[in-house]
């Protein structure tokens, strides 16, 4: 009967492992964005772009079984709302005494 193994904390790259969690989250992402739509987890999606500095994305494309185009920076565009769905749980609430039948 032994005791366990310590770990040399000074072999470990805290880089390495913010790399695994950080293509864990990216890859977690893509299929929660193929569930939703109804794909399935090993459909091919057109156009994937990732804004990062990881240096190896390789996992990323397998687990999505997609091409994927790495970019730097971070990605350019504007949001614009264009619709909005009221709460009725809340507001009907709040206002029931003056809906129309």
């Amino acid at each position: 009967m032994q005791d366990w193994p310590e770990a040399d904390e000074t072999l470990i790259d805290p880089d390495v492992e913010m790399t695994g969690e950080s293509i864990k989250e990216i890859t977690a992402a893509i299929r929660r964005y193929k569930s939703e739509r109804g794909l399935a987890l090993n459909a091919k999606l057109d156009n994937i772009e990732i804004y990062s500095t990881l240096a190896d994305i390789s996992d990323i494309a397998g687990a999505a079984n997609s091409v994927i185009k790495q970019r730097s920076g971070s990605p350019d565009f504007e949001m614009n709302p264009v619709a909005i769905k009221a709460n009725m749980k809340s507001s009907g609430k709040q206002y029931r005494s003056r809906a129309k039948a």
